[in-house]
This record gives C-alpha cells, sequence and structure tokens, in this order.
C-alpha cells in the first residue's frame, strides 16, 4: 500500500499542481523533471545569459565586420582613462590626467562661436533640424561643444571608428580638404567614437588618430560618453554630417571618396553665397 501511496504522489507531482507543502511524504521529484514555474524561470535565465554573450560577441567583433548597428554595440557604460565608470555627473570634470601626449586638436577660429548661433525654438538632429548642441572632448580633455562651430560656412563631421578600414582611407585624405577650404570658412571635423580594442576611446586615442594622420587644419575629438548616437540613422560606420551655415543638417551620407565629399562642400558653399 505504501508503494502505491509514493507512486500516486509521484504521478500527481508530475502532471498535477504538484505536492502541497503540507503533504507529509518527503519530496519525489522525478530526475530530469522540473515544475512549470522553475522551468520558465531557468528559460528566462538561459535566454538572458544567451543575449548577454551575444551582445559580448558582437562587440569584440564589432559593428563594421557584422553589420551590427552602432547603437547596439557600444558599450553602455563610459569609463575614463583609468577604467573607472564615468556618468553625466561627472562629465564635466572629466579632464586630462596629465599623463596624456600633448594635444594636437585644433582650436576652432576666432571668428566662430557659440554666441554666433542662431536662436531658435526646436533643434533636433535629423536632416532639416538645427542642429542642437552636442559636448565632445578636444584631444587635451577638454570639453568641446559643436556650438563652438556657429559661424563656420559649412561643417563637415566625420565619425570615425578607428579599426574602421573604410574610415581610414577617407582619413588619410581629410587634412589635404580641410586645408584647401581652411580660407572659405569650412569647419572640418573628426569625431573618434571607438578605438582600435573596439572600446569607447580616450585621450590618447585621440592624439595618436591626429599624430597618425598629420591633422593640423582638421579639428580632431573624441565621444567618451556616445553623444554621436543622436546622429546615428543607420548600421554602417563612417558616417559623415553636413550642416550649413545656420547649422542645419543638410545630409547625412556614407562617403568613402574624396570626390564625393568635395563635391557637397562645394555645393553647399554655393548655396550659401546664392542667400541673401
Amino acid at each position: 500500500m505504501r508503494e502505491l501511496r509514493l507512486l500516486s504522489i509521484i504521478f500527481a507531482c508530475v502532471i498535477g499542481p504538484g505536492c502541497e507543502a503540507g503533504d507529509s511524504e518527503p519530496s519525489t521529484a522525478v530526475e530530469g523533471t522540473a515544475e512549470p514555474d522553475n522551468m520558465a524561470s531557468s528559460t528566462d535565465r538561459n535566454a538572458e545569459q544567451e543575449e548577454a554573450d551575444s551582445a559580448s560577441n558582437r562587440l569584440s567583433n564589432g559593428p563594421f565586420e557584422d553589420g551590427l548597428d552602432e547603437r547596439e554595440a557600444l558599450p553602455e557604460v563610459a569609463r575614463d582613462d583609468s577604467g573607472q565608470e564615468l556618468n553625466e555627473a561627472d562629465e564635466q570634470n572629466f579632464q586630462d590626467d596629465g599623463t596624456q601626449a600633448e594635444p594636437t586638436d585644433v582650436i576652432p577660429r576666432e571668428d566662430w562661436g557659440f554666441t554666433l548661433c542662431n536662436e531658435v525654438e526646436t533643434r533636433g538632429f535629423s536632416v532639416g533640424d538645427i542642429m542642437g548642441p552636442l559636448d565632445f572632448k578636444s584631444c587635451n580633455g577638454d570639453k568641446f561643444s559643436t556650438e563652438d562651430l556657429c559661424g563656420a560656412s559649412v561643417t563637415w563631421i566625420y565619425i570615425v571608428h578607428a579599426w574602421c578600414g573604410e574610415c581610414r582611407k577617407l582619413s588619410e585624405l581629410m587634412e589635404g580638404i580641410a586645408a584647401d577650404y581652411k580660407e572659405a570658412g569650412v569647419a572640418t571635423v573628426q569625431l573618434l567614437v571607438h578605438s582600435y580594442s573596439h572600446q569607447l576611446p580616450n585621450a590618447d586615442d585621440c592624439t595618436a588618430w591626429a599624430e597618425e594622420f598629420a591633422l593640423e587644419d582638421t579639428i580632431m575629438l573624441f565621444d567618451p560618453l556616445v553623444k554621436n548616437i543622436m546622429l546615428q540613422e543607420s548600421q554602417q560606420t563612417g558616417l559623415s554630417v553636413f550642416l550649413d551655415g545656420n547649422q542645419r543638417i543638410i545630409a547625412k551620407e556614407h562617403f568613402y571618396d574624396e570626390e564625393s565629399v568635395r563635391a557637397r562642400i562645394d555645393e553647399l558653399l554655393n548655396a550659401e553665397r546664392r542667400t541673401p
């Protein structure tokens, strides 16, 4: 009789609501069988772990290699040069610690600056919008706002990943473009958003990039807090953002050749000349 009693309990635990807390018999769960709630929680934990592992793998491979959207690939937690987590409250205090190489970034022209920005009620980050202010860092660790470029006839912001081959090709040509359009008041900006190791960049990464490509007339910046995400709209790296003299976003394009960039800048300069 006791054996029949045990069998009936096992049967109830497997297909029924399970053994109640008040049962006098000991637990008799069958190996390999789990309660429905336990199975669900286990499945959730496995799914979360798989998602975390997948994100980690995609980050190490890089969005340029596997087509991953940059907004998913970049780490959520920004860190300073020592590896400490950096949040929005720390941003104003994030400065160079004195160990960085000498800065090679370019100071904006004296006839540019935030006082020349047009006062508008609505700003945005889509094509057609007057671009809202975005704060990045110069290679010496100082804060640099896009409003510091107000007054430029045209602004070209080239968002680069250090490990992106196509980004490097255009970066080799960028200083020549900047020099040719300097007298026309064109602001040429390189914004480094990813280091060679697929991490958020620091001041050392910025300086090394500027020195590698001998950037002098190009304004060199880096983005330790992923602010560039406001401008991103696709899965591609190497985004070029073109602004007119009012800092209106005229185009977002993925150019990897010099001729296309020059054609866009010339078009914007001609439009500025026609504007009364």
